[in-house]
C-alpha cells in the first residue's frame, strides 16, 4: 500500500514520517554505509520538512519500509544542493517540469520474499509517475546506484545517465534522468498486474 504526505501533512502524521526515517537509516546508513545525518535510530535531512518536499511511503504489514522523497527541482533539494559536491555541476538545469526524487528505497526484511520486494518497487514506480503526471512535470532527475538503474531498466522505465559513475559509501551511484508520460505508466500497470496474476496462478 502507497500513502502520499504532503508538506502540510507531516505534522499530523508524524508515526509514518518516522517510520519512513527508520527505512531511511536501515537502507542508507546501515545497508549502503552512506555518510548522513542521523537523530537517533533516523535518518533526517533539512529536506524532509521544509514545507516543499512530498513523501510516497510504501506500507507492508502495517509498518513503513521504505518510500520515496519529491520535491521540484526549483525548490531546495538533496541532488542540486547537496550532491552537486561529488558529481560538480549537473549538466540539467532546475526547471518548472523536473521532477527531483531522493531518498528512494525498501528496507528489506527477513520476512519478504524477493517477490514481495519486485511488487513493492513497482507500486512504488507507479506512485512516483502518476504523482509527475498529476503535477505535471515532464522528466525526474534522481540520484541513484547502478543496481536500481538495473531494476529500472528491467522494469522498461530506463534511466538516461547524465554524470560518470561515483563511488559514495559501498554503492556505485549515477545521476539520471527519468521521462515521465503515460506510456510508461501504463506499462508499469500492466506488469504489476501481470505479476498479481502469476502470483494467483502459483498459489492456486
Amino acid at each position: 500500500m502507497l500513502v502520499h504526505l504532503s508538506p502540510l501533512s507531516f505534522k499530523s502524521n508524524l508515526e509514518l514520517v518516522e517510520g519512513y526515517q527508520r527505512a531511511r537509516k536501515a537502507i542508507f546508513y546501515d545497508r549502503l554505509n552512506w555518510k548522513v545525518n542521523l537523530i537517533e535510530d533516523r535518518e533526517v535531512d533539512e529536506f524532509d520538512n521544509n514545507g516543499h518536499t512530498h513523501f510516497l511511503l510504501s506500507i507492508y504489514n502495517d509498518k513503513v519500509i521504505g518510500g520515496v522523497r519529491m520535491a521540484s527541482s526549483l525548490s531546495p533539494n538533496l541532488t542540486y544542493d547537496v550532491f552537486t559536491k561529488y558529481f560538480g555541476e549537473l549538466p540539467i538545469q532546475r526547471d518548472r517540469y523536473l521532477l527531483e526524487t531522493s531518498r528512494f528505497g525498501l528496507e528489506v526484511t527477513p520476512q519478504m520474499t524477493s517477490q514481495v520486494l519486485r511488487d513493492q518497487t513497482i507500486e512504488l514506480f507507479i506512485g512516483v509517475l502518476k504523482f509527475g503526471l498529476q503535477e505535471g512535470y515532464k522528466q525526474i532527475i534522481t540520484v541513484i546506484d547502478v543496481r536500481m538503474e538495473r531494476t529500472l531498466r528491467l522494469a522498461g522505465w530506463p534511466v538516461e545517465r547524465i554524470t560518470e559513475v561515483v563511488q559514495i559509501g559501498d554503492t556505485r551511484t549515477i545521476v539520471g534522468i527519468l521521462p515521465i508520460n503515460i506510456d510508461i505508466l501504463y506499462h508499469l500497470e500492466e506488469k504489476k498486474a501481470s505479476n498479481e496474476t502469476n502470483m494467483t496462478v502459483n498459489h492456486s
